[in-house]
């Protein structure tokens, strides 16, 4: 019995290979019309199964024409997505963090004279009657000793010099722009120790400071000179003179807001130092900004008179940029450059071994571009012996000279319309910002007079021998406090902070979902069968 079961099995099976060879053999001599037959019969695609089964003419176009539509749909989606995601855009994710160990922001302070009265005897002569407002003829003064007066003085690039229009002359400015550009020219081809000795002392300027309730002095600061202010001082700089050297330190941190957990400042600005040509209003400059970047109190810090007190309140700002090929740029962090390859970019990063920042980048641009037009260096920002310049030393264009005065300015016209200019400026791929909002206040209160008067009267300073030699100390000292004397707190309003991120819009998953939706167009044509 088990013998017959298993031939009527193994006869059963050779039956059904015949059967499956002979179904593939007859889908093999199938033509290429039976096969689209079978694939618009069977397809979920109803629109074409509808279209080869109509049996009105009418009917065959339509649902044809439907058809031919959903397919042209569905090519511009799927090329429209394509070309989205290859561009790579990005969307733009706000989130308030809480940081318990938030970092302090760099502060710079400035006085607004740039030079001391007392020390301007270091400048040549000439310098000194125009400064002192003895020289004959301001305007049309020529300076003597000036290295940069020689014939090459005159000489420009390739650049033709119709194209810079010479009718105006440098004897049309006003006579104090002219002084104090004339001025910061000279000051350039000065040595840098000369440089700092004209300007303000930090040990004159800083009558006391504290930072989170705690004593700090002179050396918590960081000395950069800076054409428009002279010496200025940068408490948090994150960088640190060791021996010979320039390193970088631990930045400084804050774990609770208000003004007693932050830097408090008091300063005496020494307004019998003033040169009225070079400074008509008295004060500190005052610039928030993070730690090792280049401060530019000239553009983004605030004025602060005396006789006041100012209280700073920061909030933190972050950006989190994408490199690219995010947004069709790059951005810096990701760049992954050589110090030199840096210095390229970026002057300020080897005069002053600071970080990589945008408008440090510009500037240096900028300041490549005079250079190459006009055979001169703008005093306003370094170009002497560095890799940006080819490690070429250039002189300082001069304001007086009519040349140099025009090509100068066509420079700083064609950078503006960024005509024919090409600066790599990425941003930062973490850009971190300090917005700052501010409160005054009269200081030092009359009741408060005498108290700071005593203790100012034994300090071993020169605002000590000051207070010391005046006629009448008690009447006199308060007025001398309310017109040299400043009070400055910085502080974090509060230790949440604003993060902005870059994300990518289309990343592949969101893509494969995007693709996934695109046979939408045929389910339109099934509708008007349902219909």
């Amino acid at each position: 019995m088990t013998i017959i079961n298993d031939k009527i099995y193994q006869n059963f099976m050779m039956k059904e290979k015949k059967d499956e060879s002979s179904v593939c053999l007859d889908t093999s001599k199938k033509s290429p019309k039976e096969i689209l037959s079978d694939f618009v019969q069977t397809t979920t695609a109803h629109g074409f199964t509808h279209a080869y089964n109509s049996k009105t003419l009418a009917g065959k176009v339509i649902w044809s024409l439907l058809c031919v539509a959903a397919i042209i749909v569905v090519v511009i989606q799927v090329s429209t997505l394509l070309s989205t995601f290859f561009k790579a855009p990005t969307d733009v994710k706000i989130k308030v963090v809480f940081d318990p160990d938030v970092e302090f922001p760099a502060v710079t302070i400035c006085n607004l004279n740039p030079a001391r009265k007392s020390q301007i005897s270091l400048l040549d002569k000439g310098v000194q009657q125009m400064l002192n407002g003895t020289a004959e003829n301001d305007d049309k003064l020529q300076l003597q000793n000036r290295t940069s007066h020689d014939n090459s003085s005159n000489d420009v690039s390739s650049y033709e010099l119709e194209n810079i229009e010479l009718s105006e002359q440098p004897t049309n400015m006003v006579t104090e722009y002219l002084t104090k550009m004339t001025f910061e020219a000279t000051i350039v081809d000065m040595d840098e120790k000369t440089r700092r000795e004209i300007g303000h002392q930090l040990e004159d300027l800083l009558v006391d400071c504290s930072w989170r309730g705690r004593k700090c002095n002179v050396s918590d600061f960081k000395l950069h000179n800076n054409l428009d202010y002279g010496n200025c001082y940068t408490f948090n700089s994150g960088l640190k003179m060791i021996g010979n050297k320039l390193m970088k330190v631990e930045k400084k941190t804050t774990n609770k807001p208000s003004p007693k957990h932050g830097l408090s400042l008091t300063l005496y600005i020494e307004q019998d130092e003033y040169i009225p040509l070079l400074a008509q209003s008295a004060g500190i400059r005052l610039s928030v900004h993070p730690p090792r970047i280049m401060p530019f109190p000239e553009d983004t810090g605030s004025t602060i008179s005396p006789g006041s007190q100012v209280d700073v309140g920061v909030r933190k700002f972050e950006i989190v940029r994408q490199p690219l090929p995010y947004d069709g740029s790059d951005c810096f962090d990701s760049l992954r450059l050589s110090d030199e390859e840096l210095w390229e970019i970026n002057s300020f990063s080897q005069a002053f071994n600071m970080s990589y920042d945008v408008k440090g980048c510009q500037k240096t641009c900028y300041q490549k571009l005079v250079v190459e037009m006009c055979q001169c260096g703008d005093a306003e920002y370094p170009f002497n012996n560095l890799a940006a310049f080819q490690y070429r030393n250039y002189t300082v264009c001069q304001p007086d000279n009519k040349v140099q005065a025009k090509c100068v300015e066509h420079a700083m016209k064609k950078f503006t319309s960024n005509s024919k200019t090409s600066c790599y400026c990425p941003q930062s791929c973490r850009d971190v910002q300090y917005l700052t909002s501010s409160t005054s206040s009269m200081w030092p209160a009359d009741s408060y007079k005498p108290q700071l008067l005593k203790s100012l009267f034994n300090r071993d300073s020169s605002l000590g021998e000051k207070i010391r030699s005046l006629h009448n100390a008690q009447t006199e000292g308060p007025e001398l406090i309310r017109k040299n004397m400043v009070k400055v707190n910085v502080y974090f309003q509060e230790l949440n902070y604003e993060r902005i991120t870059e994300v990518p819009a289309y990343e592949v998953g969101f893509t494969c979902t995007d693709f996934l939706s695109v046979p939408c167009p045929f389910k339109i044509v099934l509708c008007f069968t349902v219909m």
